[in-house]
């Protein structure tokens, strides 16, 4: 069983367990609850039930990282939460930001403005207020035209709805409608978005 669990229903053990190949081998059953050691070089008990790897720690092909319901997962000591936001106004996005997922939501749209570009950042951005007074626009960091968008409408594909070199893409008033989306991703450089809208008229692109 290739599989780390973290998480609700080891709580009262403090942090984590792991249950993987033999290359880690921390065996939850009865190991944890005679603490014993763990039989990977470096590895060891820092009490309380936590455990501590020096180096590297893999999740082998078709193993998984499952972080359970009540569980925290962190980085240098910070939590890692996935960011969900309802937004009703301009909003001018972060870095720090990345991974967040935008329900946009207002009765007179707004523009919501991505960042410069960094590898790995990435953005959904998602109509649960159909615009009816005006256009809710994502545009790019200093109308940098760095945005290659590709959409499709319906559920049907169209290679004619790629375009390249853009600085905004609209979510257009009176066309687009609850359960449009797009999500953005960066290579460090430009953007590239992908979305899907109810008709072909509900999201465009362009250059300002």
């Amino acid at each position: 069983m290739k599989k780390f669990l973290l998480g609700s229903a080891l709580a009262a053990l403090g942090l984590v367990a792991f249950v993987a190949s033999g290359e880690i081998g921390v065996r939850v059953q009865n190991a944890l609850a005679q603490n014993t050691a763990c039989n990977v070089d470096n590895c060891q008990e820092q009490g309380g039930s936590r455990w501590s790897v020096a180096g590297s720690l893999d999740v082998l092909s078709g193993g998984d990282l499952d972080i359970e319901s009540g569980a925290t997962f962190k980085v240098a000591g910070v939590a890692v939460t996935p960011t969900v936001e309802v937004v009703a106004a301009t909003n001018v996005i972060t870095a720090a930001e990345s991974g967040a997922t935008f329900f946009l939501n207002d009765a007179t749209e707004f523009v919501s403005t991505l960042p410069a570009p960094a590898a790995g950042l990435r953005y959904t951005f998602v109509i649960t207020g159909a615009p009816a007074s005006a256009s809710y626009t994502v545009v790019t960091n200093a109308s940098a035209n760095i945005m290659t968008v590709i959409l499709t409408a319906g559920g049907i594909d169209d290679a004619s709805d790629v375009a390249t070199a853009r600085d905004v893409v609209t979510f257009v008033d009176a066309q687009s409608v609850a359960g449009d989306w797009m999500e953005c991703i960066s290579d460090g450089t430009n953007w590239f978005c992908r979305g899907s809208a109810a008709v072909a008229a509900g999201i465009t692109t362009g250059q300002t």
